[in-house]
């Protein structure tokens, strides 16, 4: 068995053919468009582009926290997208969403964006019949039944946020008035998802697999989901995670995985166009990223307080991760910084289809493509 995974980014679409011993056999990117039937027509060219491929699998991840809205019949209406806020800004800086909600927009999220159609009116939210994250409505326009995966879920800013309870936040929804039949179920990753669109697969049987974040993936690909393993992802984000058996004080966010355990961290938007532009602008690697890299060298520390001595250093992942950037967070933390193998999320997404959890899917929405 061999996987096409495809990693769906802010910045560039990866592809990768991963064998069943989980080397990356080959590997190849896309520049991610701007609009949403762009998005579709590169993934699908992907999949042609592999037509030559022996894979049984396809896992589809990405960690865009916004989603595709249908009307019901399945037609696309629009594509959520989270504002673009500088670091610190107040999204709702009046505190109009909390008041009715009891929930603030605490980072980017289809709740957030939700919020803001519902002022502006630019959307007519009640045609809405069903509501797909991005990498979801992909998998669905490749042949896959509806649904979405915890972490998924979580960055859409609707799903229960008690420890230890799963689904969607029925009191938040009726604030909002999001109907919850839109919503798709939440299943494990690596669930099967159904079979790749005839017209792709070329009279091959290939199953579709419910993929995660890219985050998840990237950690089940290094095999880091012990308590106290920590990652700093640097993508066009920076995202730092660890791996925990409860809830920590200190994270922005927290979501079980499904395969054991509790991710929690925080996230520095744009990280990586902010460092492009510092470096630009002052011509050093090292005096921008020290600044730029500060909140996850302080989140380390204060884990080290919280979870005990004696946590391994975080590993590095990402784009960046050859370059003077894992020199400067070694020195800071001042121990060493493990870097990662070649793509670890397209491998990560190859561990998910080999049967992390899998069980049939429970898709919430029926639909049919097209």
């Amino acid at each position: 068995m061999s996987v096409l995974a495809i990693d769906v980014g802010t910045t560039r679409i990866k592809v990768g053919h991963v064998l069943a011993s989980g080397t990356l056999a080959s590997s190849r990117s896309y520049p991610s468009p701007d609009t949403w039937s762009e998005l579709l027509d590169v993934v699908e060219s992907a999949v042609r582009d592999a037509e030559q491929i022996p894979y049984s699998h396809l896992a589809l991840t990405g960690r865009m926290a916004h989603a595709m809205l249908l009307d019901r019949k399945g037609r696309e209406i629009a594509m959520s997208r989270p504002p673009r806020q500088p670091p610190g800004a107040a999204l709702d800086p009046e505190g109009t969403l909390e008041r009715r909600t009891g929930y603030g927009p605490d980072a980017p999220s289809l709740r957030s964006w939700w919020w803001e159609a519902q002022q502006s009116g630019t959307v007519d939210l009640g045609s809405v019949g069903a509501i797909l994250p991005i990498k979801d409505w992909l998998l669905w326009r490749l042949g896959a039944e509806p649904g979405t995966d915890l972490a998924s879920a979580a960055s859409l800013g609707l799903r229960r946020t008690t420890e230890g309870e799963e689904g969607w936040d029925g009191p938040l929804l009726d604030r909002l008035g999001v109907d919850p039949s839109a919503l798709p179920g939440i299943e494990a990753p690596g669930a099967p998802a159904g079979q790749l669109r005839p017209d792709l697969a070329r009279g091959r049987r290939v199953i579709l697999v419910r993929g995660s974040g890219d985050g998840v993936t990237g950690s089940l690909g290094v095999s880091d989901l012990e308590r106290g393993a920590s990652y700093i992802n640097l993508g066009t984000h920076g995202v730092y995670r660890v791996a925990a058996d409860r809830s920590l004080r200190r994270a922005q966010f927290s979501y079980p995985t499904g395969l054991g355990g509790v991710l929690c961290g925080v996230v520095i938007p744009d990280l990586g166009a902010r460092l492009a532009q510092g470096i630009q602008d002052t011509g050093s690697w090292d005096a921008r990223a020290r600044d730029l890299l500060a909140p996850f060298v302080r989140w380390h520390h204060a884990l080290e307080r919280e979870l005990g001595p004696g946590l391994p250093p975080p590993r590095l992942m990402g784009g960046a991760a050859d370059t003077a950037v894992g020199r400067v967070l070694a020195r800071e933390l001042d121990r060493a910084v493990w870097l990662m193998p070649p793509e670890p999320t397209l491998i990560g997404a190859a561990r998910l289809a080999k049967g992390m959890g899998l069980r049939p899917a429970a898709p919430g929405v029926v639909l049919a493509p097209g």
